[in-house]
């Protein structure tokens, strides 16, 4: 079973890996959507080690099977938590590893609220973040063409 783990992007070793898989996932993202130049396929593996926003992965047996990074923004009643990326491996789509990964940032999640944003298209990625209590926030229509929707998930609090 893949272990969720913090990942140290500023390391090459893992930032390369990191981008790996972003390229891998990405692309599946970009056929949906009928494009060849994606704005998250532009990024590069330095790109990925200089960020200072938080990486978490799914981790089996050495492999990276699955990432997201994290960004924090402070709000008047705690913080929002921005999900920059989520991705997952393509050859292990639709085997759960979408929802443990997002069921572990939840866990450790400190923030009020968090937000996601993914292309209208890609209906499993809606689905998925529908399941866990999103709600889609807004649309727009990106510099690309193709329609973003943000969806934001409000965690409870015990005040």
């Amino acid at each position: 079973m893949p272990e969720l783990i913090l990942l140290d992007q500023a390391q090459s070793p893992t930032a390369e890996k990191i981008w790996r898989l972003n390229q891998r996932a990405y692309r599946v993202e970009a056929g949906l959507l009928g494009v060849c130049d994606f704005p998250p396929l532009r990024r590069s593996a330095e790109d990925i080690q200089q960020s200072g926003n938080r990486f978490y992965g799914l981790v089996e047996m050495s492999e990276l099977l699955a990432a997201a990074e994290l960004e924090e923004f402070p709000r008047a009643k705690g913080k929002t938590l921005v999900i920059n990326s989520f991705i997952v491996t393509p050859d292990r789509f639709r085997l759960g590893l979408g929802s443990q990964l997002l069921q572990g940032i939840l866990g450790i999640a400190d923030a009020v609220c968090l937000r996601i944003e993914t292309a209208a298209q890609n209906l499993p990625a809606i689905a998925l973040y529908k399941k866990f209590g999103f709600t889609e926030l807004s649309r727009r229509k990106n510099r690309e063409g193709y329609e973003i929707v943000t969806l934001e998930l409000i965690k409870a609090t015990s005040s």
